[in-house]
């Protein structure tokens, strides 16, 4: 038993689960703190999903035995399926991603997981075996991998503005002392008409008399009610 403990305690599971811990924090961070939700960052599927699959694998994910084996050809089939679909999908948010005008986090760690997981069915068909504890902890760690990796270059080729920076653009224009109130999707019809594709930020003055909107992606100040 305790054997048996120390194996799926190894290195594989440890680095998987660091990268998980690691990914949800810095998610959280660029999410609600830095963007307050207008990014798109996937904060709360990428610290649900794992936990969940988890916890209904243990509850129904026991394997049961079977009479009669499933075909060789059966398999191939459903393997070819498998991978059609999964390259359409690939293909799809590849030029999705690549021709949005905005990139949106939430696009470019999608095309990042979709990236990890056809590396990971590449590595899975290369093995020509059934995936073990380590296989599967690694597969964890490479898409949670991509994802801190599609944030990071998110971080870097952005010119989204963060509620800092909004604010900043603020006091350069007069307004000092003002509070961060919420963001505003671009399709909501309590903002102006000419908000930019990532939606606007809406600022409260200090004298709680006015609501600033600041665009998004452009970091411009939207005059309030304008059609």
């Amino acid at each position: 038993m305790a054997q048996k403990i120390r194996e799926n305690l190894s290195i594989n599971v440890i680095m998987a689960a660091s990268l998980f811990l690691a990914a949800c924090a810095v998610l959280y961070i660029v999410e609600y703190v830095m963007y307050g939700w207008a990014v798109g960052a996937m904060f709360v599927y990428a610290s649900i999903y794992p936990p969940l699959i988890m916890i209904l694998y243990f509850a129904f994910g026991k394997r049961r035995p079977v009479r009669e084996e499933t075909s060789q050809q059966r398999k191939e089939t459903k393997a070819a399926i498998a991978y059609i679909v999964l390259a359409s999908y690939a293909a799809f948010t590849y030029y999705y991603v690549l021709t949005s005008r905005h990139v949106r986090l939430g696009s470019l760690q999608m095309l990042g997981i979709v990236t990890a997981i056809v590396i990971v069915a590449i590595m899975h068909k290369l093995r020509r075996k059934e995936a073990d504890i380590k296989f599967k902890a690694n597969a964890v760690s490479i898409i949670y991998l991509a994802i801190l990796l599609a944030t990071v270059i998110f971080l870097l080729i952005t010119d989204s503005y963060t509620i800092t920076g909004a604010r900043r653009v603020l006091e350069d224009n007069g307004y000092n002392n003002t509070s961060f109130v919420s963001h505003h999707p671009a399709e909501t019809e309590d903002i102006p008409v000419n908000a930019g594709r990532l939606g606007a930020y809406s600022f409260q003055s200090d004298t709680g008399s006015e609501t600033i909107y600041v665009d998004v992606a452009a970091g411009e100040i939207i005059p309030a009610n304008s059609d």
